[in-house]
């Protein structure tokens, strides 16, 4: 039979009331399940806008993710000690998963956001360039540096010249990306202080 503390869950024994009762129950638990602080459940993500509100979305994130974390782990050892309940460690252990992919790809995203590859580009002598050798490819400095950034990183000696429309620009060196990078971040953030909203206080 069922152990004892599944008794009580036997549907097809139920009065219609005392099933939709159940189903109320049941989605009303769901509901408040959900609102608990652990990203990237709904409670989670309402954290982090909250957060967001005074940090960066980068920080918020961050802080959301740790904390839903923690949470979970709480909710692994109750599973574990007191629910005795496989899927709850399952369903805790899969939302760690889960944010902590979401989170690496906010990290992605925000590192790159609003940078282009002209950003990372260097002037240089079209004389030292070209020719190119065969099968080089050749970028635009408004491209979305998101996309090529995984490409620079995972090089260690390459130059791409790189063109604003018809007109040679410069070059991006694998070997400089990282340096540049964060010259173009720490750019970004200037630049986002200076046309952030001043705030009067009386």
């Amino acid at each position: 039979g069922l152990p004892p503390m599944w008794n009580f869950y036997q549907p097809f024994v139920l009065e219609p009331r005392q099933l939709l009762v159940m189903l109320m129950l049941w989605n009303l638990a769901m509901g408040l399940f959900n609102l608990l602080p652990i990203f990237p459940m709904d409670g989670g993500r309402i954290l982090r806008a909250l957060l967001a509100i005074r940090y960066d979305y980068l920080t918020a994130t961050t802080f959301a993710v740790h904390t839903g974390k923690a949470l979970a782990v709480v909710g692994i050892l109750l599973s574990i000690f007191y629910l005795q309940s496989p899927l709850s460690i399952f369903l805790f252990a899969f939302i760690i998963v889960g944010g902590e992919m979401e989170f690496r790809q906010v990290r992605i995203v925000e590192a790159y956001a609003g940078l282009c590859v002209g950003d990372v580009t260097r002037p240089a002598d079209a004389e030292t360039v070209f020719p190119l050798p065969r099968q080089t490819p050749i970028l635009q400095a408004s491209w979305p540096l998101e996309f090529y950034a995984p490409l620079f990183e995972a090089q260690e000696d390459e130059t791409y010249p790189v063109f604003a429309g018809n007109e040679f620009v410069g070059v991006v060196k694998t070997e400089a990306f990282a340096e540049n990078l964060l010259y173009a971040q720490s750019r970004r953030k200037a630049l986002k202080r200076m046309n952030r909203p001043t705030v009067l206080r009386w």
